[in-house]
């Protein structure tokens, strides 16, 4: 059969009935349902394409509110604090699963996952020379931004910008049984002196002498534990109840007891206020309140609405508070009450 007979041959099939026409177009629709469309992320479900928010933060400038997406696209995502609308400015960088990440005082350098530290001002990713890694572990930066501090299984610090390895900080005493927290942290008080982390129960260093002032035991399951502003008290969170813990007696005070008990997969935050007299912690479905840190008696209820939030965070100028789930991100403003809501769609390209 010549060239010209075949085609003739093979287009004159779909006029002998509509049969051919019905079972050619079921398997093009099955085809595209197993193997996915242009454009879409292989045919997964939207909870499946939905992102995922590791850990939020504002930039240095409190301007830009920060998210460290996962899930099928790991990046770095902003948008404005005033408007909410995106901003593109971490669309160069390029990082692995983020679990955290923090913006110097300055501006210049972000740090993700304690192990990435990019210069932002020349949109570079640099070498650092740390001796101990983990996955996924914390850091933050000094007041001046002329150190840089990560915590895997102990802590070490790096002089910026040499890079160079300044001091390690150690737990001099060990736990009589395993601590840890399921949120690690690394604080640094506002005036530079005293160091904070999570590293076999909760550790206060001070940061001169790289001395170990003080030790907190925490008791399975701890959510989270934070220093505050001024390197008074640590804030120990569990699934029940919040507990506030004197770091110059090195004694537990206040306790406030949950009257609802959140599910185990639940995950729970807190963050400390600027000036240290109080704590906002996220309530499953309760949304988010503050709790004085003198007698851990409620002050003040925000989100009302039942908005599940894992993840806070406070602005550096202190005037907005961001709450976030893989779904939504509320800018709070203080002053004002005004609440500033980011939808988070599924994703969309490949």
């Amino acid at each position: 059969m010549g060239m010209t007979n075949m085609a003739t041959h093979l287009f004159s099939i779909p006029r002998r009935g509509a049969r051919f026409w019905t079972i050619a177009l079921t398997l093009l629709l099955a085809t595209t349902s197993l193997f996915g469309t242009p454009g879409r992320d292989d045919g997964l479900p939207v909870r499946d394409r939905q992102p995922v928010v590791q850990a939020i933060s504002f930039t240095h400038d409190s301007t830009a509110i920060v998210a460290g997406i996962c899930r099928l696209s790991n990046s770095l995502r902003a948008w404005e604090t005033k408007t909410g609308q995106p901003v593109d400015r971490f669309h160069w960088i390029a990082p692995n699963e983020v679990c955290s990440f923090a913006f110097s005082a300055d501006g210049r350098y972000l740090a993700v996952n304690g192990k990435d530290l990019w210069d932002l001002s020349r949109k570079e990713l640099l070498s650092v020379p740390i001796n101990i890694r983990m996955a996924f572990g914390k850091q933050c930066f000094s007041n001046d931004s002329s150190s840089m501090f990560y915590l895997s299984n102990v802590v070490q610090e790096f002089k910026l910008p040499a890079r160079t390895l300044a001091q390690v900080f150690k737990p001099t005493t060990s736990p009589t049984d395993e601590q840890y927290c399921v949120t690690n942290s690394l604080t640094l008080s506002s005036d530079g002196k005293w160091l904070g982390g999570t590293l076999q129960g909760y550790r206060v260093w001070q940061v001169t002498s790289g001395k170990e002032i003080a030790a907190c035991e925490l008791v399975y399951p701890c959510l989270s534990a934070k220093m505050s502003p001024d390197g008074n008290h640590v804030a120990v969170l569990y699934r029940n109840r919040l507990r506030f813990w004197d770091v110059k007696t090195q004694q537990f005070g206040p306790v406030l007891e949950s009257a609802k008990v959140p599910h185990l997969w639940f995950e729970r935050d807190l963050l400390w206020d600027h000036d240290s007299s109080r704590v906002a912690v996220s309530e499953e479905q309760q949304g988010v309140v503050f709790v004085s840190a003198k007698d851990a008696k409620s002050q003040q209820r925000l989100f009302a609405d039942k908005f599940h939030v894992p993840c806070l965070c406070i602005s550096p100028d202190g005037k907005k508070l961001a709450a976030a789930n893989d779904e939504e991100i509320r800018i709070l403003h203080l002053a004002t009450n005004k609440v500033v809501k980011i939808k988070l769609a599924p994703f969309e390209g490949n």
